[in-house]
């Protein structure tokens, strides 16, 4: 059991003590000192549960069902101790991620990938891809951000509304053994269920922090990923060519796209009504990627006409003309 409180001598009145209180942060605490946390509450979690017996309740003047939310406290409190120590972990991991993409420095781009110049359409398609996945990726760590900076709002909240109440329970302890020497069990118990709620608290608060400065490390880490692609794409863009096989499979691609997205707009209400391209494009009912798609086919059938007019024949475009 936790030993929160210890006898006054001169009036037998109990004075109530508060064990070591958690207050270092995430930067500052080690996963060492966590493991040794996780390990003292291990005891404690045995003893509490050894504890669970119908005669200390009736000492302390409550349930048994109240005795066993003390174990169940404490077995929440070494999860997130143990959550933390994950935490920190993934942390050291992340640090190293992003130092080594610092120290990359990606002067020479050719390095990068096994092609050689000059590049195809294809080539060029499958970075661009990759831009937009790691634009979502961004997207979404932004979106974690947001709820992990909500729940450490809230862990803070929670710990300061802990620390209320052991502020409160203390103040009627001592304004009791003014005027009593009887002990009071019931209230010992309240004080030590809140100082263990406290325990909890700042445990998750820490727990809470070490997840939001994970979040922006990761965070950080793919926006230096986003720029070393985009520094391979303008490389590759330097020396861009195709030739009409591949220009004629990216346009029947695009084509066969644009089909698609009609249908989508067949089924959009009241816009297949419509003769007016911007009102339709302004409603909504293209999705974002389908639009990109409409573009790059116009500007694709654009070249293809262009090609053909200036030459009256099919050949390969000169060198770095989509730059």
């Amino acid at each position: 059991m936790f030993c929160f409180f210890k006898e006054n001598v001169a009036n037998g009145t109990q004075i109530f003590a508060t064990p070591n209180a958690t207050t270092e942060t995430p930067q500052e605490e080690t996963i060492k000192s966590l493991q040794k946390k996780i390990d003292d509450v291990i005891p404690q979690i045995n003893l509490s549960a050894r504890s669970e017996q119908t005669k200390t309740a009736q000492i302390y003047g409550i349930t048994l069902e109240e005795l066993q939310i003390k174990t169940n406290k404490l077995r929440d409190l070494q999860i997130t101790y143990q959550q933390h120590k994950t935490a920190l972990e993934k942390n050291k991991t992340l640090l190293l991620e992003i130092q080594k993409m610092k120290e990359k420095k990606i002067d020479d781009p050719s390095l990068e990938i096994s092609q050689k110049p000059p590049f195809n359409l294809s080539i060029y398609d499958q970075y661009l891809d990759q831009i937009n996945d790691i634009q979502q990726q961004i997207e979404s760590v932004n979106f974690l951000k947001n709820i992990a900076s909500s729940n450490l709002i809230q862990a803070k909240s929670r710990l300061e509304e802990s620390q209320k109440v052991i502020r409160n329970l203390r103040d009627s302890a001592q304004a009791s053994g003014a005027t009593s020497i009887t002990p009071q069990p019931n209230l010992n118990w309240s004080l030590e269920i809140a100082l263990i709620n406290e325990q909890l608290s700042q445990a998750n608060y820490n727990y809470q922090k070490a997840q939001l400065n994970n979040i922006e490390l990761e965070l950080e880490l793919t926006q230096l990923k986003k720029a070393s692609i985009e520094s391979i794409i303008t490389w590759i863009k330097s020396d861009l060519q195709f030739d009409q096989s591949d220009l004629d499979r990216h346009i029947e691609d695009l084509e066969n796209h644009s089909l698609t997205v009609q249908e989508k707009n067949k089924k959009s209400e009241g816009v297949r009504n419509s003769s007016d391209t911007t009102s339709v494009i302004l409603s909504g009912a293209f999705p974002r990627e389908d639009l990109i798609f409409l573009g790059f086919l116009f500007f694709i059938n654009t070249l293809k006409d262009v090609i053909l007019t200036s030459s009256g024949r099919r050949h390969r475009t000169p060198q770095n003309v989509l730059c």
